[in-house]
């Protein structure tokens, strides 16, 4: 039903209607009033228990507080009341020939409708009432009204009848008709008729096309909050298209010390920030109608909702003072009554900052979307909640503070805080949180209005709070947990932060790392010494982005190393959150991570498993701090709900003093590697440069006089990430040195212009691993039962033709230089030439070929889904062979039927379940056996039993292609996947080559003579620079003067060498 704005219709209707004194004068005093509109105050030339027909002087059809049938067009017949306009004081337009109704529904709708569209109320038991009567359907909001009509006609008391009436100009009433059949104000204020009952108290607002007539002036008012402002639970805030902050512009009395202030409707901004009014009217001061005697429409309206947005910090009512937000006032949110789920209170040393005792008392009060809100906050007391409403994400209460104050939102009215945003900004704004540090929780519904109806309908025992959707957190984003996937978006940068836990006993470390963005695991156990080199060196060369620590158990030593580190610390209770070992080994076991997967090798070792499978007991002592670190991450990841999808690729490396990480299996043996042990470096063969030394020596910082940053001309991110690891660990072993050096000089000289591909190339390393999340899709995790209304199958396809595309593109760049006859550098040489060959570069050729031919990339694009091609999917094909047997199938009947009746231009109906309906002309005679289902001007919708029969045949065929579909598209990814192991190989080539490419451009560029160094084997150690410049000082400085360093050399008396 059309619903039009009446400033009442949101507000409970218990006390009588008074009429406010006004110090105003700008407007009359009739057009705020709130009176019942009675025949004996119309105050125009029209009585309304007048019954002469004001244009023909013939007796009226009806009279004011007449129950009548009324219809606006696209709408069904609905029973309304005959009643004056509040504003013209008339009940009929003899202009128009229309007459003015209020509509039996829940916002008091009403309208002007032509009279040719009303007709009277005989009571519902009627013959035009019933199956195949004038004002009969099937709507069950209709039904409703009929009921309450029905209990108002019962009376045959018209002053009863008009005691409900409460009708009040909009503040934007238009004196005369609008052009068409229906007047309405400017301004339609339309409560979301949305079915899902979400609890939260928001309104949305509608904007109406303006009159052709010159547009009026408004009044603009300010509403009440004498609510909580959470309204009726079935409200859902949905902003409209570029305004995501903008809430209901819900509208209420203004009191008696109001200022009412006149703005030109075109003037008035969606999204201004200036307060409409200064003053606020209290709960108080409004005024409605008595209450009705009917039980459910008219009974109640629902309480007023939080309208545009206003600024912080809010101002009081009185002296311009700030006032606090609804959270500032709860005593239990702030010492001393702060509590955590266990009782205990910040003081206490096991005081639980994630944690909030909420009083029951307060959840009994609060509406069912609020109610479900604080108990997601309790449990995630630190973390800021993006609480998934509809198609946006609101954020309440303190959290609301935070958004306003660090994403630039704006507050929506009402007396609790209030901001949010759209569903597809989340990846925007979850990330700028994460940057400052905040921990960020995404909530989804995990259920959609109709499921949870029929959830109540089976429920035996349902209570007021389970008349809501369900919503489940679905990932926690952290600084060192940040996936990258197709939710959260892409990287700002190239290089990783890590998550790193550190379990301590005296004089050894159990350290556990891991690049959330790639998979990569890395975990081991070392002994320190008494200044925690070891541990500084580690977290000199990973950076890690946070840092798990056990509470309670922090040496010294730990508190030196960690000083001076910006990481995020997140100390975590000792046993049920940091791991005991044999805790870690049953989390492993129990939530199956390798199921129909090879267990990586690292896990084995350090379970001391012999059998290739995780052991549930005997952890070796050796290992129990390098399990207990990793116990930490594993609990850390379940909490975030992303370990599932980390876990399950597999890719763990041992991590000891100075070694690189290579993952098990995702790389060939590289060089400063053991052969048979890839992620174990060979000791002679790199240098272990401590955390001090990297520091002092500014090697591996993003500051422009690191030396990183001066080598770094890398293409790729792969490249960047790879000489970090270079340059913290550099050789020793003069032949490796020397067959990089060869590589770097024949770039030099080489010039090739397939190189310059690189800067195409994605980041493949970390969508190897975005890849195997789309195919390892885990069935309890709740994002697979969550409601998106994002197209996220748009951003998985491109995920997956970009890496497509990538290999394909770093193939082509690797065959170039593979078929080019000057690369003959060894190393150079090794990275292009194909694995069956002797070299290191998987054969990827075939594998492409399949894909290509998998499917059609344009179509895919254009149409979001992923359509095999014949042959890749057995299900799917049969499922379209058998679709089109039956559209074969149903031509055929179709062409029986049309010589069976001589009509030759019959034809097929409809679609979806109203498919196959055959469309016949009115004037043919058709059998018995026709059923008909429709009908249009002319013609005349049949079906048959055999009709009926395709149609359900073809509607179980599409389901199964659907079912197949998906399965195919799932089967994609994880066919991909299943080539893990040949794409990391091409990766980790592909990104030595960018690194010795980057070399190569800063020997060539103008920054100064360069050579080459010369190792001398058997004079023992030296070392003599002659002429030697500081690469990064004498890019800074001119003038400067090259210097000889000789140390280890032997002196000739006078002091020199």
């Amino acid at each position: 039903m059309s619903q039009q704005s009446s400033l009442l219709s949101f507000f409970s209707k218990s006390p009588a209607a008074q009429t406010p004194k006004r110090k105003s004068n700008l407007i009359s005093k009739d057009v705020l009033e709130v009176s019942q509109v009675t025949p004996s105050t119309t105050g125009k030339s029209v009585n309304c228990n007048s019954t002469l027909d004001g244009a023909n002087g013939k007796d009226r059809a009806y009279v004011a507080g007449d129950i009548v049938w009324a219809k606006l067009e696209g709408h069904p017949w609905w029973p309304a009341i005959v009643c004056c306009h509040p504003r013209l004081r008339v009940c009929f337009d003899d202009v128009k020939n229309q007459t003015h109704v209020q509509y039996f529904d829940e916002n008091k709708s009403r309208s002007w409708v032509p009279n040719d569209s009303v007709s009277h109320y005989l009571g519902k038991q009627h013959i035009n009432c019933k199956a195949g009567g004038r004002f009969f359907s099937n709507n069950s909001e209709r039904g409703l009204a009929v009921d309450d009509a029905e209990e108002v006609y019962k009376l045959a008391n018209r002053d009863e009848t008009l005691s409900l009436v409460v009708c009040q100009p909009s503040g934007s009433e238009d004196d005369g008709c609008s052009d068409g059949d229906v007047r309405m104000e400017d301004d339609v204020v339309k409560v979301n008729e949305n079915k899902e009952n979400t609890g939260v108290g928001c309104r949305r607002v509608k904007r109406k096309r303006m009159s052709k007539e010159k547009i009026r002036k408004r009044i603009k008012v300010l509403m009440s909050s004498s609510e909580e402002g959470e309204g009726d639970s079935s409200d859902v805030y949905e902003p409209s298209d570029g305004d995501v902050n903008e809430s209901s512009s819900d509208s209420s009395v203004v009191s008696e010390d109001d200022d009412v202030k006149f703005e030109d409707s075109k003037s008035r901004s969606r999204t201004s920030k200036k307060s409409i009014s200064k003053n606020k009217m209290k709960a108080s001061d409004v005024s409605t109608p008595k209450p009705s005697i009917l039980s459910r429409s008219f009974s109640s309206t629902s309480s007023p909702k939080p309208a545009s947005p206003a600024p912080h910090p809010k101002v009081s009512p009185s002296a311009g003072e700030p006032q606090r937000w609804r959270h500032e006032t709860l005593a239990w949110l702030r010492p001393p009554l702060l509590r955590d789920t266990s009782g205990r209170s910040p003081t206490d040393l096991d005081y639980d900052a994630g944690t909030l005792r909420v009083p029951s008392g307060f959840l009994n009060e609060c509406t069912p979307g609020h109610r479900q809100w604080w108990i997601i906050k309790s449990s995630h007391f630190d973390v800021v909640i993006f609480f998934k409403v509809g198609k946006f994400y609101e954020l309440y209460h303190q959290d609301a503070v935070v958004g306003v104050h660090q994403l630039n939102l704006t507050y929506m009215k009402g007396d609790y805080a209030h901001c949010g945003f759209p569903e597809s900004a989340y990846h925007r704004y979850a990330a700028s949180l994460v940057a400052k540090g905040y921990k960020v929780a995404r909530i989804e519904q995990t259920e959609t209005p109709e499921m949870m109806t029929s959830r109540i309908k089976e429920s035996r025992s349902s209570t007021k709070f389970d008349k809501v959707v369900k919503r489940e957190v679905c990932r926690i984003v952290t600084m060192g947990t940040r996936t990258y996937n197709h939710v959260e978006g892409e990287p700002s940068s190239a290089l990783s932060g890590f998550l790193l836990a550190v379990a301590e006993e005296t004089g050894i470390y159990g350290v556990a790392v891991v690049d959330t963005s790639t998979g990569s695991f890395g975990v081991g156990q070392l002994p320190d010494d008494r200044h925690g080199s070891k541990l500084a060196t580690l977290i000199g060369r990973f950076p890690p982005a946070q840092i798990l620590l056990e509470r309670g158990r922090k040496s010294e030593r730990t508190a030196a190393v960690l000083a001076n580190q910006i990481a995020a610390i997140e100390r975590l209770v000792p046993g049920p959150e940091f791991l005991t070992p044999e805790r870690t080994v049953r989390e492993l076991v129990e939530n199956k991570y390798f199921e129909g997967r090879e267990t990586p090798g690292v896990l084995l070792e350090l379970t001391g498993s012999e059998s290739g499978r995780i052991p549930l007991s005997g952890t070796p002592d050796r290992n129990r701090l390098a399990l207990s670190a990793f116990g930490a991450i594993l609990f850390y990841l379940k909490k975030c709900l992303c370990d599932y999808e980390l876990l399950s690729l597999g890719s763990f490396w041992e991590y000891r003093h100075g070694s690189t990480p290579c993952s098990e299996g995702s790389a060939p043996v590289g060089e400063g590697s053991t052969p048979g042990r890839p992620n174990a470096p060979n000791p002679p063969s790199a240098m272990i440069l401590d955390g001090v030394t990297l520091a002092n020596l500014d090697v591996l910082s993003d500051s422009d006089g690191s030396l990183y940053s001066l080598l770094n001309h890398c293409a790729t991110p792969m490249g960047k990430r790879l000489l970090r690891h270079w340059l913290s660990a550099p050789l020793v072993d003069p032949v490796a040195i020397g067959r990089r050096l060869d590589t770097v000089q024949q770039l030099i000289d080489l010039e090739e212009p397939s190189l310059s591909g690189l800067r195409k190339l994605p980041d493949l390393e970390r969508l190897l691993s975005r890849i195997h999340t789309l195919g390892a899709r885990n069935p309890a995790h709740p994002d697979s039962r969550a409601i998106f209304f994002e197209k996220h199958n748009h951003r998985k396809i491109n995920d997956f033709l970009s890496g497509l595309d990538g290999f394909n593109r770093l193939n082509n760049i690797v065959a170039t230089l593979r078929d080019n006859e000057g690369v003959t550098a060894e190393l150079l040489r090794e990275l292009v030439t194909l694995s069956d060959d002797g070299g290191r570069f998987p054969a990827l050729d075939s594998t492409l070929r399949w894909f290509d031919r998998a499917f059609d990339r344009k179509e895919a694009v254009a149409a979001g889904v992923i359509l095999p091609s014949k042959g890749v999917s057995e299900e799917y094909d049969e499922a379209i062979a058998e679709i089109a047997e039956i559209t074969r199938e149903s031509e055929v009947y179709l062409g029986e039927q049309r010589r069976r009746l001589g009509c030759r231009g019959m034809q097929y109906f409809g679609r979806d379940k109203n498919r196959m309906q055959m469309e016949i002309p009115d004037r043919v005679r058709v059998p018995d056996d026709f059923l008909l289902k429709s009908q249009r001007k002319g013609f005349r919708r049949y079906t048959t039993r055999e009709s009926e029969r395709l149609r359900f045949d073809v509607e179980r065929a599409e389901a199964r292609r659907d079912a197949a579909l998906g399965d195919s598209m799932r089967a994609l990814f994880v066919a991909f996947d299943s080539h893990r192991r040949g794409w990391a190989a091409a990766v980790r080539c592909v990104a030595e080559l960018d690194v010795l490419r980057s070399l190569a451009v800063y020997s060539g560029s103008d920054s100064g003579p360069m050579c080459r160094p010369e190792f001398v084997v058997g004079r023992g150690v030296f070392l003599e620079l002659r002429g030697a410049r500081h690469p990064v000082v004498a890019g800074m400085l001119s003038g400067f003067i090259a210097n000889d360093t000789l140390l280890g050399l032997p002196s000739n008396g006078d002091g020199n060498p």
